[in-house]
């Protein structure tokens, strides 16, 4: 047993104290006030300034030295917004409001078409022909999708009970061209039935990754829209993996 188990808390405390030399328990030290690493207000200023022209968080981090929390923490000391605002996601219209980084409006801005409008009207018909083969007895939501290889290879929607297990019409298109062996891919078309607005139909984030893997260098054309986007534009840091050597 130890030297004072035999005692009282209150007594065994003041035994262990007196032997220690104390007269008096430690004082408890003060949680410092959490500080921000130090950054120059020149720093800061050039900080917000990148932010504002549209560079990335990991980026802005690197350069100055810091965590990424610390560059948000400091963008939010100056009222720099994100895309995420006060907890929540916004549109469009209120991103605009509070101050959209100037190079994310460019990227999602239609640009120039380099296909010509030959090609266009033809993958647009293609695609627009199989929308009604579309399986989307959910959402009722049909797209269709044409990409443009040795020859024209199209694709439509097919959704499941298991929303996880549905395929867009863009990579059901992409995967006629690959068992095709045709990976000559310079221009994809899509199509859909619902009237809404081109700009806001953009393949999504799966998609995109399915294109920067097997057509990294395609044209994404929206049917009803005048222009195109490039790949790069829509998604600018894909994830990519190198290739084995064989």
């Amino acid at each position: 047993m130890g030297r004072y188990s035999k005692l009282d808390s209150g007594t065994r405390l003041q035994a262990i104290l007196a032997g220690s030399g104390r007269d008096r328990p430690p004082a408890r030290t003060t949680r410092s006030v959490r500080r921000l690493p130090r950054l120059t207000e020149a720093e800061v200023a050039e900080l917000v300034a990148l932010r504002q022209a549209g560079e990335q968080i990991d980026i802005l981090a690197e350069r100055f030295g810091v965590g990424r929390n610390t560059v948000l923490a400091h963008l939010k000391r100056r009222g720099v917004p994100g895309q995420r605002w006060r907890g929540r996601t916004l549109n469009a219209e209120q991103l605009d409001e509070v101050g959209r980084p100037s190079r994310w409006r460019a990227q999602v801005r239609c640009g120039a078409m380099s296909v010509d409008p030959e090609t266009k009207t033809r993958l647009c018909e293609a695609a627009r022909k199989v929308l009604a083969n579309a399986y989307a007895e959910r959402s009722g939501f049909r797209v269709g999708a044409a990409v443009q290889g040795r020859s024209v290879h199209v694709g439509v929607n097919v959704e499941n009970a298991s929303y996880g297990a549905s395929l867009c019409a863009e990579r059901a298109a992409l995967a006629a061209a690959v068992a095709d062996g045709d990976l000559d891919l310079s221009a994809l078309a899509i199509a859909f039935s619902d009237g809404g607005d081109p700009s806001s139909r953009l393949p999504c984030g799966i998609c995109l990754q399915w294109l920067a893997e097997l057509a990294p260098s395609i044209e994404v054309i929206i049917c009803g829209q005048d222009g195109s986007y490039q790949l790069e534009d829509l998604l600018p840091h894909p994830f990519r993996l190198p290739r084995p050597s064989r």
